[in-house]
């Protein structure tokens, strides 16, 4: 019996001791895949300027949404230090704003290479981390769905508003036109010219879509567009849009 009793007593005891172990494994978890991510890009340095992760043995800033900087946009980083809370963060050639413990948004305003530089509060163990910026590439002009060198209904071309849609990006970014000027060309007419405000056709330049008949070209030109919701950045243009009434 008493023997039955310490049986029982020392799996009760290797019980306590494995759910301890796996208490104790669950709360290392976080801190092994550091550890195993500091080892690999210390194996497989990524300094490299369209590095998605720059790392040293102490250090990350990684990119967390892109590849590289663009201009104009928030970039969201990740950013640890020494596995210190509190440090110093510069970047020359930009801003550099924290939001929350370890993550940061990037406000870039020149291209080239920009260097993060790390430091602790009083300036000293400084590491650096240098990321490529760029444009945003330049959005396609469309009117009523349809992109340049195309044939359209005029009753549809005069529904339309100019939007600037960016293709073939990593996601979905909204502009807003500022200006354009609209060329209508007839064959043996006169050549009309408009300037229009925003987006979208005036009522002067409706009317004389309606009069429009097949084979008289529409041409939307010096368009003018920036990305919504920025203020500071100056309107870029873009290529024209080229149509022809069927």
């Amino acid at each position: 019996m008493i023997k039955r009793i310490k049986q029982i007593k020392r799996i009760g005891e290797i019980s306590l001791d494995l759910e301890l172990h796996l208490t104790l494994e669950r709360r290392a978890m976080p801190y092994k895949f550091i550890l195993l991510l500091l080892m690999f890009f210390r194996l497989f340095p990524t300094q490299a300027q369209d590095s998605l992760v720059c790392i040293t043995s102490n250090s990350i800033v990684a990119n967390s949404k892109f590849t590289t900087f663009y201009i104009g946009l928030d970039n969201p980083l990740f950013i640890s230090y020494h596995l210190e809370k509190k440090f110093i963060v510069k970047c020359d050639k930009g801003k550099i704003t924290k939001r929350n413990d370890q993550y940061y948004l990037g406000n870039l305003m020149e291209p080239g290479i920009c260097t993060i530089t790390l430091t602790d509060l009083k300036g000293r163990n400084e590491e650096r981390f240098n990321f490529r910026i760029r444009h945003l590439p330049a959005p396609t002009a469309t009117i009523a769905n349809q992109k340049t060198n195309t044939e359209i209904n005029k009753a549809l071309l005069k529904m339309g508003c100019i939007i600037p849609v960016l293709e073939n990006f990593d996601f979905e970014l909204f502009f807003k036109v500022i200006s354009y000027k609209v060329l209508i060309t007839r064959p043996n007419k006169e050549l009309l010219n408009f300037s229009v405000q925003g987006s979208c056709l005036t009522q002067e330049v409706k009317d004389c879509i309606q009069n429009l008949q097949k084979g008289d070209t529409v041409v939307f030109y010096t368009i003018k567009c920036k990305l919504d919701n920025i203020n500071d950045l100056p309107g870029q243009e873009i290529l024209p849009i080229n149509l022809t009434i069927k």
